[in-house]
């Protein structure tokens, strides 16, 4: 059974407290994270130089002047899964993990397509 933890600091970096804008947005590790993950996805896609991950897009899954494709929005959703699972691993989002974890998600939506 998982330690149940009684304080309000960040689980990442211990400096502020813990609320889910930090932790998924504001957190020095997860914006490491992010901005990685947006680098990636710049170099892979031609379509993507004005992206940028907002606090909005991240948080509420969008902006009103801001238009995503469901690719998009999946690998954030996914991203943020990701993010919450490193919190409970007591680990800090880890991009290459997250990588791994996409491609093989790539692999599962393939096959479940073809059948």
């Amino acid at each position: 059974m998982r330690k149940i933890i009684d304080t309000a600091e960040c689980t990442f970096c211990g400096l502020q407290e813990e609320t889910i804008e930090h932790l998924f947005f504001d957190c020095i590790h997860v914006t490491r994270f992010w901005n990685n993950l947006l680098t990636i996805i710049k170099n892979k896609c031609t379509h993507c130089d004005n992206l940028c991950f907002s606090k909005q897009i991240i948080l509420f899954g969008g902006e009103p002047d801001i238009v995503t494709d469901k690719t998009l929005d999946f690998i954030v959703l996914l991203a943020k899964y990701h993010i919450y699972i490193s919190k409970w691993n007591n680990s800090k989002p880890d991009i290459v993990v997250f990588m791994k974890t996409l491609k093989n998600r790539f692999i599962v939506e393939k096959f479940v397509h073809v059948m």
